[in-house]
């Protein structure tokens, strides 16, 4: 039996408990809310910076005096840029600031007029990168070029209001090499971690939490999917990335093929295919730093990507996968319905680049189908969009 002197101690204790961690409670709600609160003043104004910085980028390679937006906008003193560094920045910007090409810092901006958002684009998708801009997802191809784009974003900062957007509502994905204009063609719910696969023609997934004013963790995710109306672009090869000593980095993106999604899955590598590999040269005129790096690489995978996916398409008589990689070329008959049965050489690689872009490949071997014995040669070029297809299969 508890004594009666005992119970005003313990009430007492228990009072002081529940004041202690009432003091405990506000003071954490105290330090998220300015936690939050410092976390999106760094969004805001490190986000308006960037943008402002790819602003500039834009107007100098379209030759502007004038740059929309800049810090000082308001006051005509500031509204002038000198025309003498325009015209000789102008095009290094245009060279240095498509998307991919740049090693840190914003890729192009994207532009949501219905809901009056400008957000930078930066490459990556951890906590850096969506801490201040939409993030690019680096497995996915980047806007204009064909399959699915996928850029990410908080869902308290850009993206808080993109399920506002009806379908046929446009979007505008802006770099100083080219603008991509897309329409919105629907939306979805998804579970996090739900595979996004490439679609055959330019498309772009936005992605953020579910609901999209969620200050709590969710497992969902909202999708919605763009579809490109129109693009115009400077007809300039898109180069490497570089790094601050000009040396293709190692997140060089890989010329994109466009393998169909039904190709792709039967797998086209080295890991998952066999052929004897030969010597890598590179010709044109290259600067001697590509050379020393990995983009050459990244270069012949891509082209591996396509001849493997070339001979499984062939074996398999796809027709219609054959000219998604390889559009208005001749299937050769040798190859349609077969596989290569030997290699009677390496295959060897011949990479023509100028400067650090990627201009085309070439592959060349000697196989045996049949019982008849081939000099194959494959040629591929690669677009100024950074997509490579096969222009010739000789056999």
């Amino acid at each position: 039996m508890t004594s009666a002197t005992n119970r005003p101690f313990k009430h007492h204790l228990l009072a002081w408990v529940l004041i202690s961690v009432g003091l405990v409670t506000i003071a954490a709600a105290g330090a998220w809310q300015l936690r939050a609160t410092l976390w999106m003043s760094h969004y805001r104004t490190v986000g308006t910076s960037l943008v402002r910085q790819e602003e500039a980028r834009i107007a100098m390679a379209k030759g502007q005096t004038t740059v929309a937006g800049s810090a000082g906008a308001d006051d005509p003193s500031n509204n002038v840029t000198d025309a003498a560094a325009v015209g000789s920045t102008a095009s290094q910007a245009a060279g240095s600031s498509c998307p991919g090409t740049t090693a840190v810092g914003p890729q192009g901006l994207l532009e949501l007029p219905d809901l009056g958002i400008v957000a930078p684009v930066e490459q990556g998708s951890g906590d850096a990168v969506l801490a201040v801009a939409v993030g690019h997802d680096p497995s996915s191809v980047w806007p204009g070029a064909d399959g699915t784009a996928v850029l990410l974003s908080h869902d308290v900062t850009y993206f808080v209001d993109i399920g506002q957007l009806k379908p046929n509502d446009l979007v505008r994905y802006v770099t100083p090499c080219s603008t991509d204009t897309y329409k919105v063609t629907g939306q979805r719910v998804v579970l996090a971690g739900t595979t996004i696969y490439n679609s055959p023609t330019s498309t772009i997934d936005l992605v953020t939490c579910y609901p999209s004013n969620a200050l709590f963790y969710t497992n969902q995710r909202l999708v919605v999917s763009l579809s490109l109306v129109k693009s115009s672009s400077s007809k300039q090869a898109r180069s490497q990335p570089l790094s601050n000593d000009n040396v293709p980095t190692l997140n060089a993106r890989a010329p994109y093929v466009p393998a169909p999604r039904a190709l792709a899955a039967q797998g086209l590598t080295l890991t998952t295919n066999y052929a004897p590999m030969g010597t890598l040269s590179i010709v044109g005129t290259p600067n001697s730093r590509y050379v020393q790096s990995p983009a050459a690489l990244l270069a012949q995978d891509s082209a591996l990507t396509a001849y493997f996916g070339g001979l499984k398409a062939l074996a398999e008589r796809h027709l219609d996968w054959w000219n998604d990689l390889a559009p208005h070329v001749a299937a050769p008959l040798a190859l349609l319905g077969h596989a290569i049965d030997t290699y009677n050489s390496a295959v060897n690689v011949t990479i023509d680049a100028s400067n650090f872009a990627i201009r085309g490949v070439t592959l060349r071997t000697s196989i045996e189908v049949g019982g008849s014995t081939y000099t194959m040669q494959i040629d591929l070029a690669n677009s100024p969009k950074n997509v490579m297809t096969v222009t010739s299969w000789r056999l």
